[in-house]
């Protein structure tokens, strides 16, 4: 089937996954980050205080995933999905309006737990459970959505800083937000059962069974695969939320590092679709494990980038690995474990996700107060995203022949 049928025969299903991703990308690091100097101004913050408060928060929305992920799987993607909207636009209306720390981390808690943990986490199980084919590809397509998000939204909102105060365009953004809310439901009509399983839509994993979130936490498959899942999101969050001090350290204007953000997102998009192809095509493990090899070679070039140039080639590096991470990890947990108690399951992935994006920020802000720069850190995200990409093999190599194995 040629991706341009595949966008017409299931429109509304990719659509409505489209609409929440693009939507999480305002409570991404990359986008939160571009308001840093202004917040830290107005608050009075170093890099590890405002890093600190932007971790716990961040750490706590995660621990929040663990209790609220599970109700994808007794909920459709339409209206939960419009729920977690209205919500994101509060948080979005919370920020703009607060006055001290405690409020101000109030804000971020709700904005990442909805934005970037229950939006993307419904997006992700619908998409999941929609598709079992071709699940590759209809990831890809919903995965774009952030790519979009990435192009358009920090461009746009960095201009706007240099007229517009930073509460006013937080107001905005809960604007746009609202509008999500209402084209949701009209978009998605209904919920699809993949092709091959027309009678429950459901597919089993390992052992012919439906796994429970209480037997995956006690399988070793899940701790070789958590170091990668959380790594990921904790490097480049780290990365981006340090753009300032970075771009700085590198000799390079900050307007033209977010200059890079577009060519980033269409390289993110492009490569997503190349990952999804291949994923139907080949399978997870034959390509998972590599996935992290590009952005272990980006941060190679961060650690030692003076200007552009070398930023470019590490973010491309690292649009080839986030794209590769985000299709692979979002088919893996239906294939290896059913799609039964998938919401559940996933709840577990999607808060290490979020931990890690609270792990990045934070410690590598501390480190910068310490006195360790980012050059170091980036060199050792290098040797750990070697060693993560290990433990992929190993695990899969592992449980591959667990899937052809009777119930």
């Amino acid at each position: 089937m040629t991706y341009l049928r595949f966008l017409r025969e299931n429109a509304q299903w990719l659509g409505a996954g489209f609409l929440l991703i693009f939507m999480s990308g305002i409570a991404q690091t990359s986008f939160v980050a571009i308001f840093t100097g202004a917040i830290r101004d107005e608050f009075g913050l170093s890099h590890g205080q405002w890093g600190g408060i932007y971790s716990l928060a961040t750490a706590a929305s995660a621990v929040l995933m663990l209790t609220f992920g599970g109700v994808a799987d007794r909920f459709g993607a339409r209206w939960l999905g419009t729920a977690v909207l209205l919500g994101l636009a509060l948080a979005c209306l919370m920020v703009s309006l607060a006055q001290g720390l405690i409020a101000l981390a109030a804000a971020v808690f709700l904005l990442r737990f909805l934005g970037l943990g229950m939006t993307a986490h419904v997006a992700l199980v619908a998409t999941a459970r929609w598709f079992a084919r071709t699940r590759g590809k209809a990831v890809a397509v919903v995965m774009s959505g952030f790519a979009f998000s990435e192009a358009i939204l920090p461009v746009a909102f960095v201009a706007a800083l240099e007229t517009t105060d930073w509460r006013i365009l937080w107001r905005v953004m809960a604007g746009m937000v609202l509008v999500g809310a209402v084209l949701l439901p009209l978009i998605l009509r209904g919920e699809r059962i993949p092709a091959g399983d027309e009678v429950t839509g459901e597919q089993v994993g390992m052992g012919g069974v439906h796994w429970t979130r209480g037997r995956v936490l006690k399988h070793w498959l899940f701790w070789m695969m958590a170091p990668s899942v959380v790594l990921m999101p904790a490097a480049i969050s780290g990365f981006f939320f340090h753009q300032v001090h970075f771009s700085a350290l590198a000799g390079v204007e900050h307007v033209a590092f977010v200059a890079l953000f577009p060519p980033f997102t269409i390289a993110l998009s492009l490569c997503s679709f190349a990952w999804g192809w291949a994923t139907d095509r080949w399978g997870l493990a034959v390509l998972f494990p590599w996935s992290l090899l590009p952005a272990a070679a980006g941060f190679a070039c961060f650690a030692g980038a003076e200007g552009i140039g070398l930023i470019a080639l590490g973010m491309l590096g690292v649009a080839i690995s986030f794209s590769g991470q985000d299709v692979m990890r979002t088919a893996f947990w239906p294939e290896y474990f059913g799609s039964r108690h998938l919401g559940s399951i996933k709840s577990v992935a999607m808060a290490l996700v979020v931990l890690g994006t609270a792990i990045g920020p934070g410690l590598s802000g501390v480190l910068i107060d310490m006195g360790v720069g980012l050059r170091v850190q980036f060199a050792a995200v290098v040797v750990l995203m070697l060693v993560a990409s290990a433990a992929i093999k190993i695990g899969l190599t592992r449980a591959r022949p667990l899937l052809a194995v009777p119930a």
